[in-house]
């Protein structure tokens, strides 16, 4: 039974969480300005590194929610490169947190820091030769096969010539080799950015998956060149990443254009999602929002947008010097050149950005405790919420136990001593669910059919229940029966403005419904808004 009920604990959403409270308000804020004025070389989430006006020694400057600090040590360079590490005085590893040394200087020739590890030689005289460290872990550095390359989101890639390359895993296992002639330019969130080339020429772009598919094509502006040449999109090979947003830069070439001079971002099917009216140093994608810019020379201004399109700081309030971090935070300068500290708002979950439509849900859920942290974090990027993903019956029950302030149940279940994984909570909320009327399965609650995917009729039941099953009007969609058992749950979660329907006059009672679902209809039955 113990084991029964621990493993359970796995799918639920709702745990306690320690979060900073954010204004769900759309826009940003001005959290800090500066007298300093402050040349920046990199930025990284809460750092930022540069020269202020009577240095020229590279200073490092932290955010710490309140001020920012100055790190105790100056460097000659200093280039930011996680959230965590970064890389100074060209060959010199440091932890940010602690500013103590985890790679000497001159102990590599070069290095590179992609999240908990480094790459790079060991020394000049072994030429390419290069070694993979794990940074978090430590102990020996492990060489790398001839032909390494790069490396990202748990990739290494591999080129054994020019046409001829392939991936492996952070261990030097292959796990995908690429036609000949693909030319891969980035491996991250499962998806590389190639470049087709056949018979030498280069015959265009596309969005591979890890099976070797393509998901999506773009030409190139030398093989349509005619009297009916069509607009003609391609990747912008320095940004063409796909995103955690999955969203990828491109750009856009017409006739009367030598060069492509406008980007605008497409999805992974290669359709255009935002248009292309941005210059080719916009950034790609990062916790839901991407600085763009327009204009060059003087006329260079930017500003910020979020996956929808739509401008959160207009174009030329301040000058960006950095990306939105996952706490989000802002690095800029004002027209005076003083350096400045923006907050916008962020889930603080990277696969949950803000502007998606169970965005300011999933912020309520984590400023209130609702979502536990640990449940969604992936690897060393951060934590994950999978929105897509289906929820189960007893996580649903749990995200509304917890969005109630977890209420004790009129009989208290049997408990356990010294519960270090979570069961009492579990037992707990499943006693008072009982005890609201909220079963599932057939009657007999079997545990196991709580894993169940919970449907979209069962979620509005479960929340209208709880309501104290209050009298709705007349159901209006074409798949609720009158008299179904969620008909009257259905038509008040209607007019309270919880649901409006999946389209077409339909609900969709028999549909799964997704987590990203489930705290929609959570947050908008029980915050009030």
């Amino acid at each position: 039974m113990e084991k029964t009920l621990a493993s359970l604990l796995a799918i639920l959403l709702c745990v306690s969480l320690t979060a900073p409270a954010l204004a769900a308000e759309q826009g940003y804020k001005v959290l800090y300005q500066s007298e300093l004025n402050f040349r920046p070389w990199s930025s990284y989430g809460d750092f930022v590194a540069g020269y202020s006006s009577d240095s020229e020694s590279c200073r490092i400057l932290r955010w710490t929610g309140s001020s920012v600090e100055e790190t105790p040590t100056s460097y000659r360079y200093a280039q930011l490169e996680s959230e965590r590490y970064a890389i100074v005085n060209y060959s010199q590893v440091i932890d940010l947190r602690t500013g103590e040394t985890v790679v000497p200087q001159d102990s590599y020739d070069s290095i590179s820091v992609n999240g908990l590890y480094a790459m790079g030689r060991k020394d000049r005289d072994e030429g390419r030769e290069l070694y993979l460290l794990d940074l978090a872990n430590g102990g020996e550095p492990v060489r790398l096969p001839d032909g390494a390359q790069s490396f990202g989101d748990g990739r290494i890639l591999i080129q054994e010539d020019v046409n001829h390359n392939y991936y492996t895993d952070m261990k030097g296992n292959r796990v995908m080799t690429l036609k000949e002639g693909v030319r891969p330019h980035s491996y991250t969130n499962g998806y590389t950015a190639v470049m087709v080339v056949q018979d030498l020429y280069l015959a265009g772009y596309a969005i591979m998956g890890m099976d070797g598919m393509y998901t999506a094509t773009f030409s190139h502006p030398r093989f349509v060149l005619g009297d009916h040449y069509p607009t003609v999109y391609y990747l912008d090979a320095p940004d063409s990443y796909v995103s955690h947003e999955g969203l990828i830069c491109i750009g856009e070439r017409t006739e009367d254009e030598s060069t492509c001079e406008r980007y605008g971002y497409a999805d992974i099917q290669g359709k255009i999602v935002i248009p292309c009216e941005y210059t080719r140093e916009s950034h790609a994608f990062r916790n839901g929002y991407a600085v763009v810019i327009k204009g060059v020379g003087q006329e260079r201004q930017c500003g910020l947008i979020d996956i929808t399109g739509r401008t959160i700081i207009p174009m030329g309030a301040y000058q960006a010097l950095s990306d939105v971090s996952s706490s989000g935070i802002l690095w800029a300068q004002d027209h005076n050149g003083r350096l400045c500290v923006l907050e916008v708002p962020v889930t603080g979950l990277i696969d949950a950005p803000y502007a998606a439509y169970y965005g300011e849900a999933v912020r309520w859920g984590m400023d209130t405790g609702i979502l536990e942290d640990s449940i969604y974090r992936g690897g060393v990027y951060g934590p994950l919420f999978k929105p897509n993903e289906e929820s189960y019956i007893l996580a649903a029950l749990g995200c509304i136990w917890n969005a109630k302030g977890k209420p004790a149940p009129a009989v208290t279940p049997e408990l356990v001593e010294d519960d270090g994984d979570g069961i009492n909570d579990l037992r707990l909320m499943i006693q008072w669910s009982k005890e609201q009327g909220l079963t599932w399965g057939d009657g007999s609650d079997d545990l196991m059919d709580g894993v169940k995917p919970i449907t979209r009729g069962q979620m509005m039941f479960y929340l209208w229940k709880l309501a104290g099953s209050p009298a709705a009007g007349t159901v209006s969609f074409t798949d609720v029966p009158a008299g179904s058992e969620y008909a009257q749950a259905v038509a008040w979660a209607v007019e309270r403005g919880i649901t409006s329907g999946t389209g077409n006059g339909a609900f969709s009672p028999e549909q799964h419904c997704t987590r990203g679902q489930v705290i929609t209809f959570v947050y908008r039955a029980m915050s009030g808004k």
